[in-house]
């Protein structure tokens, strides 16, 4: 819509009504009809705004208005008017020509014959697509069809003022049937046609021109004059067209596009039927073409509108008069449970919401409440369609605002009540304050003199000290107070203590200080504050409570210590103590610790499992007599008082390194343990505290055994073997023979044993070879072979095999083995 008188005319009628009648506002007009306020608001300020006839009807009768006239200035039509001339488009022109005094034919006098906007001959139409044939291009992208978003901003023609009637008090049948033909089509804005097309006769009506932004008559509607307004890349559909509505009876629907002479691009729906002569030759062919520009736009603005809906975070519904659910967003759906197709009046659930649209829909308006839907809690608004068939439901969620306003409520009312008992305990007091009023003044100098001296001894402690009333107002607070907090003693009086605690110990301070009864008037409250400085200090109070003699409390002394340097010794120490168990948790060597009296009450992760016994069953036993069976190195049984852990229980001695074992039920062998025992003496030498440490020594034990077990296989084998062997051990820098075995002596016949003990050196010094062969050994810690002569037995020198080896960690063993006949005297081995 264009800017026109309709603006002006909806503002001035509702700013009437609204003068009366508050519900006439723009936003409950607005809400009434369905539409935004901002949408009412620009229509009402004469700007471009697109509307469907569905609200423009709707906004007339909720103003009182005629629709047609509001169609009319909105340039629009009814829609049932604009389907009668669509159906019947030859009548009504035939209609027109009788009201011009015609014979119902076309070509009447004045009209050119050519004037339907055809070249004679073959029939064609104003037309571009046919009911069944897609449009050639997409319509959305000319310039009048944005291809989205609402129509805000089209620009449409003017619609022109009404069409002079026939003079009142003329009988003149056909001039009013003329009259209310030609007002007709410009309210619908359709125009008609049609061609006879036996004599060629054309015909425009008034409409006609106007749509394409001409006078009536002002041009001959020829083939070319229409040409020239169709878009071009419409133009070749016609002939299809044609060919459709000539092809036999029954209409043909049809779309295009067309240019004005004024440069706007606009949408055209037309209609063409064709009639026939008894042999089926078409004679006539006529149609109607109507401006759906508009139109178009609504729907693209519907249709942008209908996705908001599905975008909107709260409910939005659409129930007809039965409860019947049209549309439901998802936010509907996952909030109140409903969907499309489903009844209100057969769910208790939805009772205030059946309801609620039932009034809206009785009262013809829109109506608000609030909705139940458990857990939360909606603010429902119910708008009726303005068929009033059905409502539009749109749902807010105002759970937080409606616990915000219980809370509100209940704090207003415990404050109404604590103001109210405030007031009687006023009342009361004042009523007291009355009658001791002359005693009070006797007892006034007898009170300053008590309150000096109190002051004073109050002034004099190092403590802070602070008097509060039970709502927190400070009353008194002395010297070191004010310091502590860097405030006078005006700026404390004149507001609470609250502010001086650390925040997080506000609720812990309130709750200790609610337990204050006359029965239990002292409460140790340990809290930070902060002080003057922003330092964060640690305090204990200690509050006292004074009571009426009805109990209830009046005042509330506090006097307050620093305790920050126990906090954190306490701190420091808790937190060295957690490292100390964690070490010792973590050791491997199990740990039992006992109090003086020797009862465990400490044993570390490593003790339970060398011990095999739970936690539960050790903590709290006595050493003297422990859970388990210790026994010798013998394996014999160990009575608990000679066990090493009972010894240092009596004579306070510490004792290491004491191998017992312990075998318990169900285990294959004893274990073994090393077992050390420390105790702590006082300064008065008393036992404080015993300390025990538990090694576990079986697989020690275990290996050594095999290792004395293998040592004395390889002596026997050494002994015993078959040649002659010797082994040499490095002493101070110097190898000695240390033994030799049988088959040495023999071949030495006894004189070998004489050299044990001796130095290598001197033994082998006409023989180097042997002695640097000793030290090749050593010093690669491999085998080393050579062969060499020697004389064994006083025989002759015979070639020997002789083999070096390294015995770990510090001994060589030679031993010899005669070398096969042919084999050189000496030289090394090539495996040396």
């Amino acid at each position: 819509m264009e800017k026109t008188g309709l603006g002006s005319r909806l503002r001035r009628k509702r700013l009437g009504l609204l003068a009366a009648d508050k519900r006439y506002s723009l936003r409950r007009v607005a809400y009434a009809v369905g539409m935004q306020p901002s949408h009412l608001s620009r229509i009402e300020r004469g700007d471009s705004v697109s509307l469907s006839e569905e609200k423009l009807v709707a906004l007339a009768r909720e103003l009182g208005e005629c629709p047609d006239e509001i169609l009319a200035l909105s340039g629009k039509v009814a829609g049932d008017v604009l389907a009668a001339i669509r159906r019947r488009p030859g009548f009504f022109a035939a209609m027109v020509r009788q009201a011009d005094g015609g014979d119902g034919q076309p070509g009447r006098p004045g009209q050119p014959e050519s004037a339907s906007g055809f070249a004679p001959g073959p029939a064609a139409d104003p037309s571009l697509t046919s009911a069944t044939e897609p449009v050639s291009g997409p319509v959305s992208d000319s310039a009048s069809c944005p291809a989205s978003g609402p129509a805000t901003g089209l620009v449409r023609h003017p619609a022109p003022g009404p069409l002079p009637g026939p003079l009142p008090g003329k009988d003149d049948d056909l001039g009013l049937l003329k009259w209310r033909f030609n007002e007709s089509q410009r309210l619908a804005r359709i125009g008609s046609w049609d061609r006879d097309l036996v004599r060629g006769a054309n015909y425009w009506s008034d409409e006609m021109f106007r749509l394409f932004g001409r006078e009536p008559g002002e041009a001959a509607p020829t083939w070319e004059f229409f040409l020239g307004h169709v878009h071009p890349q419409d133009r070749h559909i016609l002939l299809a067209v044609r060919n459709a509505a000539m092809a036999g009876p029954g209409e043909v629907e049809y779309r295009f596009r067309f240019m004005r002479t004024d440069g706007q691009m606009r949408v055209a729906q037309a209609r063409a039927v064709a009639s026939f002569a008894p042999d089926q030759t078409p004679v006539r062919i006529s149609g109607t073409l109507c401006d759906v520009t508009e139109h178009h736009a609504a729907i693209r603005e519907a249709r942008e509108l209908a996705r908001f809906p599905q975008e909107n975070p709260n409910p939005v519904l659409r129930v007809n008069r039965e409860g019947q659910v049209e549309y439901a967003n998802p936010a509907a759906q996952s909030l109140w449970g409903l969907d499309t197709g489903e009844s209100l009046a057969v769910a208790g659930a939805h009772a205030d919401l059946f309801c609620m649209v039932r009034s809206a829909l009785d009262q013809e308006g829109p109506l608000e409440g609030e909705l139940a839907y458990a857990p939360r809690s909606f603010h429902g608004m119910a708008v009726p369609c303005p068929e009033r068939l059905c409502a539009n439901v749109y749902g807010m969620d105002i759970t937080r605002r409606v616990e915000v306003e219980k809370d509100l409520r209940q704090a207003h009312d415990g404050l109404e009540r604590r103001v109210a008992a405030r007031t009687r305990e006023l009342d009361a007091a004042n009523r007291m304050l009355i009658a001791r009023l002359a005693q009070m003044q006797e007892m006034e100098k007898a009170l300053r003199a008590s309150e000096e001296r109190y002051r004073a001894v109050v002034e004099s402690q190092t403590e802070i000290i602070c008097r509060f009333s039970p709502e927190g107002t400070v009353l008194f607070a002395n010297e070191p107070y004010c310091r502590l907090f860097g405030k006078t003693l005006e700026e404390l009086t004149s507001g609470t203590w609250r502010p001086f605690p650390h925040p997080e110990d506000l609720l812990r301070i309130d709750r200790e200080l609610r337990a204050l009864a006359p029965d239990h008037p002292v409460v140790v409250v340990e809290n930070r504050v902060v002080d003057g400085a922003g330092r964060v200090r640690f305090m204990q109070f200690i509050n006292r409570g004074f009571f009426n003699a009805k109990g209830r409390i009046t005042e509330i002394q506090s006097v307050g210590r620093d305790v920050t340097d126990r906090r954190d010794a306490e701190l420091a120490l808790a937190e060295s103590e957690k490292k100390y168990r964690d070490l010792v948790s973590n050791l491997e060597i199990g740990i039992l610790a006992a109090t003086g009296d020797g009862r465990v009450d400490m044993a570390n992760r490593r003790a339970l499992e060398i011990l095999g016994v739970p936690q539960d069953e050790i903590l709290g036993q006595s050493l003297a007599r422990p859970p388990f069976a210790l026994c010798r190195e013998d394996a014999s049984p160990l009575r608990p008082e000679e066990s090493p852990l009972a010894g240092v229980l009596l004579d306070h001695e510490p004792m290491r390194d004491v191998t017992v074992g312990i075998r318990q039920d169900g285990w294959e062998a004893i274990r073994w343990l090393a077992v050390g025992v420390f105790p702590e003496v006082d300064a008065r030498g008393n036992l404080s505290r015993v300390v025990a440490t538990l090694t576990d020594i079986s697989e020690r034990r275990r290996l050594e055994a095999e290792l004395v077990e293998g040592r004395e296989r390889f002596r026997f084998l050494y002994r015993h073997f078959p040649q002659p062997t010797c082994v040499f051990r490095l002493v101070e820098g110097e190898f000695i023979l240390l033994e030799a075995n049988r088959a040495a002596v023999a071949a030495g016949r006894g004189r070998l044993e004489e050299f044990l003990g001796r130095r290598a050196g001197e033994l082998l010094a006409g023989q180097p070879e042997i002695y640097l062969a000793l030290w090749t050994a050593y010093e690669g810690r491999q085998l080393v072979r050579r062969r060499m002569d020697l004389q064994l037995d006083r025989a002759a020198p015979a070639s020997h095999e002789v083999s070096f080896v390294f015995v770990p960690p510090d001994m060589v063993m030679v031993h010899a083995v005669p070398a096969p006949a042919g084999c050189p005297a000496t030289g090394p081995d090539p495996d040396g």
